[in-house]
């Protein structure tokens, strides 16, 4: 590591800490070890492929391994990641089990989630897929299609922890129609969960509520990016869908912010009922830090996804006005 300025003393402000594998019963391997991992480059466009191991044909698999999340309640919250079955360990780890994160696996829930499809209570797989025939992949969350110009990878789920649960993961996942599973154990040796997303009713913006949400992965040429807070992509881009921001409520748990089209269609295999699991509401500007002049308070903010094709990549700079040359 290098440092900037700096100051050793124990100031308890945000705090790293390192990861440990933790066993639940099933499917364990290098508990109590610490987490490696390695970052890597690709030509091409590259995205998880979260509930199936095996990549598209056309595609080349990078690695694949199984959906890994902080413990599901008690816990706080930590991120869905796909960790390779190897489970490998870092060259200073140990097994004496140290205070810090930890990482178990995860399994399937049903209600929202089908049990046409998906095992309750199995652990979930995943992979790392690439495809050199483009440059960006993102989720159009709330849609069963890909725009024109974009390639559909697949269509499926919606997914997230319990909404009011504590642990498991704050981000979103899509999950494959099709899963597959590695080794697995069914008996609900419960670590992290998935379960389906539900949309909910404010009162306001509201489409199909309690129905359960779909997604889609899709891949273009060119950066793609989510445009917060305004539904019309500049002109030299395209615009592959527009919509609302969506999240958690603001009772309960935390999740991701994200960009909903507008359609909110659902999965083939929904229901009206209230069924459990993750739940999306619209978001809403409260103004103060958010200042009066720009945002009307409690209106709810658009969004969209843009794509400019003479690009390759997105980045956010946080704390700067401007991009560097």
């Amino acid at each position: 590591p290098t440092y900037l300025d700096h100051n050793d003393g124990d100031h308890n402000g945000a705090l790293l800490y390192g990861t440990e594998y933790k066993d639940t019963g099933a499917v364990d391997k290098n508990g109590n070890h610490e987490v490696v991992c390695t970052v890597c480059m690709v030509k091409g466009a590259t995205y998880t492929q979260w509930g199936r191991h095996e990549c598209p044909e056309n595609q080349r698999t990078e690695y694949k391994g199984y959906v890994l999340s902080a413990y599901h309640n008690g816990h706080y919250k930590g991120e869905f990641v796909c960790v390779d079955e190897a489970r490998d360990v870092t060259e200073w780890s140990s097994s004496g089990g140290e205070t810090g994160h930890y990482l178990y696996s995860t399994e399937y829930k049903q209600g929202v989630l089908p049990s046409s499809v998906f095992t309750h209570n199995r652990e979930a797989s995943c992979a790392q897929c690439t495809s050199e025939e483009h440059m960006s992949t993102y989720v159009r969350w709330g849609n069963r299609e890909c725009p024109e110009g974009a390639e559909n990878m697949y269509t499926g789920y919606a997914a997230g922890s319990y909404h009011s649960h504590t642990g498991s993961g704050a981000n979103m996942v899509c999950l494959h129609p099709e899963p597959t599973y590695l080794d697995h154990n069914d008996g609900g040796n419960t670590g992290g969960v998935l379960y389906g997303v539900e949309y909910r009713n404010t009162g306001a913006a509201d489409r199909n509520g309690n129905q359960d949400a779909t997604c889609s992965v899709c891949m273009v040429m060119g950066a793609t990016y989510t445009q917060w807070g305004r539904a019309e992509c500049p002109e030299t881009q395209r615009t592959e869908y527009l919509g609302y921001i969506m999240g958690s409520h603001y009772g309960h748990q935390k999740d991701q912010w994200v960009c909903v089209d507008e359609k909110r269609e659902y999965t083939k295999t929904s229901s009206s009922g209230a069924d459990g699991g993750h739940y999306w509401y619209t978001a809403e500007a409260e103004t103060g830090t958010l200042p009066s002049s720009v945002y009307s308070q409690n209106r709810e903010p658009a969004c969209a996804q843009c794509t400019e094709e003479k690009h390759m990549s997105t980045y956010v700079r946080w704390g700067h006005r401007e991009c560097p040359e």
